[in-house]
């Protein structure tokens, strides 16, 4: 493409921000690069949020990206505490890789300085008028030119009686990283800074959310306060307050000793809270945490980690200055009725014991039985509708306009970076066969880094796993579905059915092309309206299970039991799996650079166990899309495909082995 024809598309409004990043990457044009940097201030800012690890890894590795974009990062950094953040997070992750080019490092380090620094003052954008300070001046300056002043700002150095941000959890990561004199300098940089007179990390204080600031007359002027750093201090102190619970459920032996303690913690949490603090996972701009149900977290079963899920109550606000709800208790608040009959130590009000009974009756769905061995199961098994009515109906807030439930899982001990591309990927894929009007399912669930070891997961509601499945009702993925939707020619089967379809093409094709491995049962949900769900993607693309032997050779994971429940291989649903699987198949492949960007450029100067083939992990991927067959070729290509799937003996033998070591059945 010319020059000339080139600016025409980056100016027109097809330029969106993959056509941005995408430009921003291949482009030798320092003044395409150049338009591009200022084009990014026009486009959707959650658009750009979703490329931000690309955008972040472009500026680490690629100083000439890094100058052009650097004052966005900053700007948005300034009014989106969210995105500084997320920002500080991934930053922070990248520099404790010890096989990052000092270069790249010491960029990322500057960066994270400069966003964390008490220079920084903020800004409307790069222009928006002038300041004598010098921190706020770093917004008029390229990232070569900031590198230079930096330096010379005011020390970070920290009082001694300034309180601290909290430790990290002491887990062990799932791959060692050394720390070089460079990615040492971050032990000389405050995470954050303190504007508060309660010592943040005393939870017991019932106030370590809280700003007080000389610029904040009232807690209604928290998110119109200019102390920047101050409120990404009270944010990342209330994240890490879930973190450090991960450490302090490690040692326990048993899960009943977990259980216990992950309920004592929420509730210490819960004495602080009204307050204005945020979790990443939810997707609402303006709103309060005001409550976390402490008997609704749920430690999950995980041979190595301590994963835990954990239910928030939060309240949306109108505006960013609306008042803080104000702080009650309710004295009849039932503890979760899924704990055991003669537990003594649970106590359950006369009201408590009615709801139980009216939702029982509403649903229709029978229950998991409580397993002490995994207490997740019976809880998950609820749907997340009478979960959400229970306890608004015995949350003393429950009663405030714009009151919500959310859940999500926190998880230490694993590198979710990985993940987060996974997360990118399917929402690429569910894109592509949305636009090319496909009924192929995917679900994304978002995962948001906190460290390199640590973060949260969005929880999926109305699922449990097939392994849960199994073990809970005895019976096959089929007796299940009938189970749970009637009889095979019930109108509520028949549409649990199709949806099963949809969702097992879609994600066969994702596992396919992505290359996802560790397929037990533990990591495929099953909904409550037949979709199946893939979870856990730590091992993809070059990486594999068993020191990476590539013992799982199945293009992807359909068994007898899949086929059974689409009426067989004479029926007329498999053939419109087959059928989908081609189709899914070309449209992907016709839209292939959208998936090939985000692996090509998180690939760049990247070890991470995905990527061990380095660049040849880029071209593995696009032999697998067959560019050069024709539609026929293919269609045989995908007949091969799922003959070898469903005869897979490295399949039978996994699920064996997950079944004898880990009890996955």
């Amino acid at each position: 493409m010319s020059q000339d024809g080139l600016f025409r598309l980056l100016e027109s409004e097809h330029c969106d921000a993959y056509y941005t990043i995408y430009y921003l990457f291949h482009s030798k044009s320092n003044e395409v690069r150049e338009f591009l940097g200022r084009k990014l201030f026009n486009l959707s800012e959650s658009d750009l949020e979703f490329f931000l690890p690309q955008m972040l890894h472009l500026y680490i590795n690629y100083s000439f990206v890094a100058d052009h974009i650097h004052s966005y990062i900053l700007c948005r950094c300034l009014n989106d505490d969210i995105f500084a953040l997320k920002t500080v997070w991934w930053l922070k992750s990248c520099s404790q890789d010890d096989w990052m080019n000092p270069d790249a490092k010491r960029r990322a380090l500057r960066l994270l300085d400069i966003i964390i620094s008490n220079d920084m003052k903020s800004k409307k954008g790069p222009t928006a008028g002038k300041s004598s300070s010098p921190g706020a001046s770093l917004l008029n300056l390229s990232e070569t030119e900031t590198l230079k002043r930096s330096s010379s700002t005011q020390s970070l150095s920290v009082s001694p009686t300034q309180p601290q941000v909290m430790s990290t959890p002491k887990f062990v990561r799932t791959h060692s990283r050394s720390r070089s004199d460079d990615s040492g300098l971050i032990n000389f940089i405050p995470m954050l800074r303190s504007a508060s007179s309660h010592h943040l990390s005393d939870l017991a204080s019932g106030g370590a959310f809280e700003l007080d600031c000389s610029n904040c007359l009232n807690t209604s002027s928290f998110w119109s306060c200019r102390s920047h750093v101050a409120r990404l201090t009270i944010l990342q102190n209330f994240v890490q307050s879930f973190l450090n619970i991960c450490d302090k459920l490690g040692p326990l032996a048993t899960k009943e000793d977990k259980m216990n303690k992950l309920h004592a913690e929420l509730g210490i949490i819960n004495l602080n809270l009204p307050a204005r603090v945020k979790v990443p996972t939810i997707g609402a701009k303006h709103y309060d945490i005001v409550r976390i149900p402490p008997n609704q977290g749920i430690v999950l079963n995980s041979k190595e980690r301590i994963p835990y899920m954990v239910n928030i109550e939060y309240v949306k606000r109108e505006s960013p200055d609306s008042p803080l709800p104000a702080r009650c208790t309710r004295k009849n608040d039932p503890a979760t009725p899924l704990k055991p009959d003669n537990d003594p130590i649970q106590t359950i009000s006369a009201a408590a014991i009615r709801n139980n009974l009216s939702t029982q009756s509403e649903s229709e769905c029978p229950k998991f039985s409580y397993d002490n061995s995994d207490p997740s199961a019976s809880r998950l098994k609820e749907p997340w509708e009478l979960t959400v009515e229970r306890t608004k109906q015995f949350s003393p807030y429950g009663h405030l306009p714009g009151w919500a439930l959310h859940s999500c899982i926190v998880k230490c001990g694993d590198d979710l970076r990985q993940e987060t591309v996974a997360y990118q990927l399917l929402c690429q894929f569910q894109k592509v066969w949305q636009e090319e009007k496909l009924e192929l399912w995917l679900y994304p669930y978002s995962v948001v880094v906190v460290s390199e070891d640590c973060g949260f997961i969005e929880l999926i509601p109305n699922t449990v796993s097939i392994h849960q499945v199994k073990k809970q009702s005895k019976l096959s993925l089929l007796g299940y579905f009938i189970q749970e939707f009637g009889s095979v020619t019930s109108e509520t089967f028949l549409a649990a059915q199709k949806n099963f379809v949809h969702s097992l093409a879609a994600y066969s094709l994702f596992c396919y092309f992505i290359q996802v491995k560790d397929r037990h049962n533990g990591n495929i949900l099953i909904d409550n309206q037949g979709h199946i769900i893939h979870i856990d993607y730590g091992f993809m693309l070059s990486h594999s299970p068993g020191r990476n032997i590539g013992f799982e050779n199945s293009p992807f994971k359909l068994t007898e039991e899949h086929v059974e429940v689409l009426g067989g291989q004479d029926s007329d649903l498999f053939n419109y799996f087959k059928f989908l699987l081609l189709k899914g198949f070309l449209a992907a492949r016709k839209h292939f650079e959208r998936i090939k960007l985000i692996v090509e450029v998180m690939q760049l100067g990247s070890q991470w166990p995905c990527f061990n083939r380095r660049a040849a992990t880029v071209h593995d991927l696009e032999n697998r899309f067959f560019l050069n067959l024709t539609e026929e070729q293919l269609s045989k290509q995908i007949d091969g495909m799922i003959y070898q799937a469903l005869r897979s003996l490295t399949t039978k033998l996994y699920d064996n082995y997950q079944y004898f070591t880990g009890g996955i059945m």
